[in-house]
Formats: structure tokens, C-alpha cells, sequence
């Protein structure tokens, strides 16, 4: 791509790769929040491996990610558990950003990356997924979308699956990092060569369908149903791109 430099009259070349037929990269991204404990925690790994295991055997690049989290007070009295981990250096830099009060940190697990195989250790690691602490919805879609970011793909899915309210926790600074984060993913699906769709996989809700989430609501009282849903409903929207 030709660009003019913005301090002369010269010209220079910018490389731009941009893929010449279709190709898909998709992101499973499973809920680990507290709340999904129990049943919900094993329908959620069925569901995510069911799908992985689809993805490969169509060749298709994807990666299988758990997302949760922690809430700590930044002004916790000295001695307390909160304060001990308030001296860690993340919780220092979030304190710049939001001062004092409640904070959130994401954790991210990460069982497959887009270049990794799906093997052994990548099933191992999706089935050993677990529930725990919070969810912090805001930071998960910007930490997500930014990964699908990298790859070279026409089509870019997301398929994030939850199991409640979005955000249950740190929720006004969480709210507002989340509805920033649609509406880049809105601005993104309208791109002719790099689109990014996010699909909300609820379960036992309808929470996605608030932010204007492309929804596949779920039963966890019917878990075959659930696989074949969500199977099938993945491959009804790689089919729609075919036609764009």
C-alpha cells in the first residue's frame, strides 16, 4: 500500500497481507466464574470440547480459552488478605487507573492456541477446566477480540459462552470497558476482508441478547441438545460468510 510520509513529499511502502480466499479463526471462550460450579462447569467443557473437536477435524484454526477472576480492594486496612495482595505490582497499576475501592483482575487459561495442535494436552487442559471466583466480562471480550486480532483470517468467530449476568462483578468499570469492547466488535463485522462476529453461547439465560449479541440460548437440563445446538449453530454462521 502506497502512503505519503507526513514530513515530505516522498512515498513509502507499507506491506499489508491480506487473505486472498476465505479463512476462519475462531476463540472459545469459556465462563469459569464461581457460578458455574457443578453441572453448569461440566456442560460448559462439553459443550467447548464438542466444539473444538468439530473445528479440527474441519481444519479449522481455532483456540480454547477459560476466563474468571478476582475483585480486590485497593484500600484495604493494613494486615488484611486484601492489602497483602494489593502490594503485588498488577493491582498497583490497576489503582492508577480506577484509585481506590474495588478492583478486578482476569485470569485468563489458556488450553489451545491458534497454532497449537489439538492433542492430548490441549484436550487434557479443556477438560480440566474448573469454576472458580469472579467474572470480569470487560476485560475477558477486550483480552478476546485482541487475540482474534492477530490472526489472518477473512472471518474472525467468537464464541463466548456464560452462564449469568454480564458483568457480575466490578461491574461499573466493567460495563464500560464491555459495551467499548461491542462496539468495536460491531464496527469490525462490517469489515469486507477481516470481519470479527461475537456469538454469545448462553446458558440457562438470555444475558447476551441484552448487548445485541448474536445468541445461542441453551438448556443444561438438555446437555445433548446443548452440543448439537451449539455445533450446529457455529456452522450456520460460517456458512452465512460464504455468500459476503
Amino acid at each position: 500500500k502506497l502512503a505519503r510520509v507526513p514530513t515530505g513529499n516522498r512515498r513509502a511502502f507499507r506491506r499489508i497481507d491480506k487473505p486472498r480466499k476465505k479463512s476462519y479463526a475462531v476463540l472459545i471462550g469459556v465462563d469459569l466464574s464461581g457460578s458455574t460450579g457443578g453441572s453448569r462447569e461440566v456442560e460448559l467443557r462439553r459443550m467447548a470440547y464438542a466444539q473444538a473437536s468439530l473445528l479440527d477435524s474441519l481444519g479449522i484454526r481455532f483456540a480454547v480459552a477459560g476466563h474468571t477472576g478476582c475483585k480486590y480492594r485497593t484500600d484495604a486496612p493494613a494486615g488484611s488478605r486484601d492489602a497483602d495482595l494489593a502490594t503485588a505490582q498488577a493491582v498497583r497499576e490497576v489503582r492508577q487507573v480506577y484509585g481506590d475501592g474495588n478492583v478486578g483482575l482476569a485470569t485468563h487459561k489458556l488450553a489451545k492456541n491458534f497454532a497449537e495442535p489439538w492433542n492430548e494436552s490441549a484436550k487434557l487442559a479443556t477438560a480440566a477446566f474448573q469454576a472458580c471466583s469472579a467474572n470480569l466480562d470487560g476485560v475477558t471480550m477486550q483480552t478476546y477480540i485482541n487475540m482474534l486480532c492477530t490472526q489472518p483470517a477473512t472471518d474472525r468467530i467468537l464464541l463466548y459462552y456464560t452462564d449469568g449476568q454480564m458483568p457480575a462483578e466490578d461491574h461499573d468499570n466493567q460495563l464500560t470497558i464491555l459495551k467499548r469492547q461491542l462496539r468495536r466488535a460491531r464496527a469490525m463485522a462490517k469489515q469486507p476482508d477481516r470481519r470479527l462476529h461475537v456469538v454469545g453461547i448462553a446458558l440457562d439465560c438470555d444475558t447476551p441478547k441484552k448487548y445485541g449479541l448474536d445468541t445461542i440460548l441453551v438448556d443444561s437440563d438438555k446437555p445433548d441438545e446443548s452440543v448439537r445446538l451449539v455445533v450446529e449453530g457455529l456452522a450456520e454462521r460460517i456458512a452465512r460468510t460464504i455468500n459476503k
